[in-house]
Order: structure tokens, then C-alpha cells, then sequence
């Protein structure tokens, strides 16, 4: 069963679109720059190696910059939950602290007020 779209389609592709002379020119002399540009030898000077400095030798030592930022983001959400001690936190240590097997309650997302206030 034929339709009109098929007779379109098999027309397309027994008489494809020709490319003009002018473009094809134009391609083909783009071609042979780049492959003149790619076979050419590269005239860049080698890079000078500098010595690492006492970072680099840290990090080094650590396992890298991926290895080193962890560390660094664990120990200050380590001191930011000591320094502020939000109440689900100290509730849940309460709970865990407590040898008693009674179901407790326990918000651990509580409003955030007392972040704000001062004492």
C-alpha cells in the first residue's frame, strides 16, 4: 500500500540533489588546508617544569584534590554540627544512648529557630 509520502520518498532517492561546482570547489580546497595545517610540524616550545610546592606535595601525598576536598568539607560539617548541635541531633544521640526498647518519637526535622537566636 503506497502512499503519497512513499512516491515522495522513492522519488528523493532515484534523483538525489547534486552539489554545485562552486561548492564542491570550495570544499575541497577547505580539505586540503586542513590537511596541510595537520601534516604541518608543530613549532611550540616544550613547557617548562616547575617544581611543586608544599601544597601540591600535600595533596599529593592525600590522593589528590578530590581526596583532599572531602576531607576538608567532612571536617567542617563535623564542626559545624558540634558548634551548632541542632535538638534532633541531641535527641537522637539521647535515643541511641539509652539502653530501653520503648518506641520513642523523635522530629528530626525540626523548625529551625534556634539557629537564629542568641543566647
Amino acid at each position: 500500500m503506497m502512499t503519497d509520502l512513499d512516491d515522495l520518498f522513492v522519488k528523493a532517492r532515484v534523483s538525489g540533489p547534486e552539489p554545485s561546482a562552486a561548492l564542491m570547489a570550495k570544499v575541497l580546497a577547505d580539505a586540503s588546508n586542513m590537511q596541510q595545517e595537520m601534516l604541518a610540524p608543530k613549532t611550540s616550545a616544550l613547557p617548562t617544569r616547575r617544581l611543586p610546592n608544599l601544597l601540591d606535595r600535600f595533596m599529593a601525598v592525600f590522593g589528590g584534590a578530590a581526596t583532599v576536598s572531602g576531607g576538608v568539607m567532612a571536617g567542617f560539617t563535623g564542626l559545624a554540627l558540634g558548634y551548632l548541635q541542632p535538638e534532633s541531633l541531641n535527641s537522637l544521640s539521647a535515643i541511641l544512648a539509652t539502653e530501653s526498647t520503648a518506641e520513642v518519637s523523635v522530629d528530626l526535622l525540626p523548625n529551625y529557630d534556634s539557629l537564629l537566636s542568641e543566647e
